[in-house]
């Protein structure tokens, strides 16, 4: 009888939890990991085909590039991914205002912002907790 397929939810590692395959995983990772090794620095390939004017077999050897994926694999998994640069934009894709913060407390009259982005009252209260 086929296994029920499981909708891919919560738990992804459980719902695509196939009996035995990570133990198959786990007794070959060594043999894998070389793998990936050889991909990293390049396998030598053998083709061997049958020439079409004699009817011989043909052998060919060559090196393969550099798998660059595999490259990759080994260096992030040892020490990390590249931080990626994110963009963000404000609305209408105009430039944001970055506004620092820093807790209202600590705030000097001298640092508070002028104008009527004050809240009513904060420039009294301020003023007695820097005095007191």
């Amino acid at each position: 009888m086929p296994r029920a397929k499981k909708p891919i939810t919560g738990d992804i590692r459980a719902a695509l939890d196939i009996p035995g395959v990570e133990e198959a995983i786990k007794s070959r990772l060594p043999t894998l990991i070389q793998r990936m090794f050889d991909l990293a620095e390049g396998v030598i390939m053998v083709e061997t085909r049958t020439d079409k004017d004699s009817g011989e077999l043909v052998q060919r050897v060559y090196q393969c590039a550099p798998d660059r994926q595999a490259l990759q694999f080994l260096i992030e998994n040892v020490i990390g991914k590249t931080p990626q640069r994110i963009e963000m934009t404000g609305k209408d894709g105009e430039a944001m205002q970055i506004i620092p913060w820093m807790p209202l407390a600590a705030m000097t009259a001298k640092q508070l912002p002028v104008g009527d982005t004050v809240v009513d009252g904060v420039y009294e209260v301020l003023k007695e907790e820097s005095n007191g």
